[in-house]
């Protein structure tokens, strides 16, 4: 116990550094990202996907729009 205790200021300089060292790589890694083709192709797949309801959308009223056009046919009893 009394090892692990003095071995702790040498465990910590050793995290520091660890940590020095991945935050430098992921920095790296940020750089290189280019955002806006990320955010281009999510906006790609999300605005087809609102197109296609659109779409549905529009040809159901589109049918109900004709159906009012013709004319009606009364086929009740004649008197």
């Amino acid at each position: 116990m009394d090892l692990q205790i003095e071995n702790l200021p040498e465990l910590k300089s050793e995290l520091i550094a660890q940590y020095r060292l991945e935050k430098q790589e992921s920095l790296k890694i940020a750089e290189n990202q280019d955002y806006v083709k990320e955010r281009e192709s999510e906006n790609f797949e999300l605005f087809i996907y609102k197109e296609s309801c659109k779409t549905l959308r529009d040809s159901f009223f589109e049918e109900k729009n004709e159906l009012k056009e013709k004319p009606e046919i009364y086929l009740g009893r004649r008197r």
